[in-house]
């Protein structure tokens, strides 16, 4: 079998092992303490916890912006300070909660850093992703794929962006997928739709995929939950198994219905 195919298929291993880090600045505040966390090939795990407990640091250092101060992070077994750089961040595609979108057209954002496609594939992802159903809405889009997005994406809505990003990231053909509070800041009905495609995505492609979650509804399908607190993973299960354990995850739960 290809090696190309093969890892498409099964996404690539995560391993955390006892990975301590500070920022240059902070360097006497640790931002994550003595972390271990592994990701199985094609596995979704969702990581939670409240502001500031690192999850969206745990992102950066896997992409190299920063390295460990201590321990490593392992890709398939391999150190990423011996991978080299272009491989690592090409393959990994992330979904923030405010993606960048260039000036040009739509169709131009979701095939930005690609090198080659077939049609085929642009709609199948287009399709998988839920933008083909609003592209295609001539009433809305009369230039459909060709429609100009505006500086900063200003002609689509909070909704419509994340699901061009959830496109661009698949037709780059990530091995490894990060949502970073990609609903945190949409309405409920946008929500819904772009948790469509995500789920579209975790149930049709075995891409390894980490949610890092700000709303708590959005993880509930995760395969394996984290829950983080001071650098640190402080429980981990399924939902139900993390509800009935009566801890952090449940005092989470039980802030965001209250607010």
């Amino acid at each position: 079998m290809n090696n190309d195919k093969n890892k498409e298929i099964k996404g690539l291993r995560i391993d955390f092992k006892n990975v301590s880090f500070s920022y240059p600045t902070k360097k006497n505040t640790n931002i994550i303490n003595d972390l271990n966390l592994n990701v199985e090939p094609g596995q979704t795990i969702a990581i939670v916890g409240s502001s500031g407990s690192g999850k969206t640091t745990l992102t950066n250092l896997l992409l190299r912006f920063y390295d460990v101060d201590e321990g490593q992070i392992l890709i398939n077994g391999i150190d990423i300070k011996d991978i080299d750089l272009s491989w690592l961040r090409n393959s990994i595609g992330i979904v923030s909660q405010e993606p960048l979108l260039t000036s040009g057209t739509i169709k131009e954002n979701i095939l930005y850093g690609v090198d080659n496609y077939t049609e085929k594939k642009f709609i199948e992802v287009c399709k998988l992703s839920n933008v083909y159903s609003f592209v295609t809405d001539k009433k809305l889009f009369p230039k459909e794929f060709e429609t100009i997005v505006g500086e900063r994406g200003i002609k689509v809505s909070g909704g419509q962006k994340q699901r061009i990003a959830i496109a661009r990231a698949l037709m780059k053909n990530a091995k490894i997928l990060i949502f970073d509070g990609a609903t945190s800041a949409l309405d409920t009905e946008n929500e819904a739709i772009v948790q469509e495609a995500i789920n579209n995505i975790i149930n049709k492609k075995k891409i390894t995929t980490i949610i890092i979650a700000h709303r708590l509804s959005t993880v509930k399908t995760a395969k394996i939950i984290y829950v983080m607190k001071y650098g640190k993973i402080v429980e981990f299960g399924t939902h139900s198994e993390l509800i009935s354990k009566n801890g952090e995850y449940k005092k989470l739960i039980q802030r965001q219905l209250s607010n």
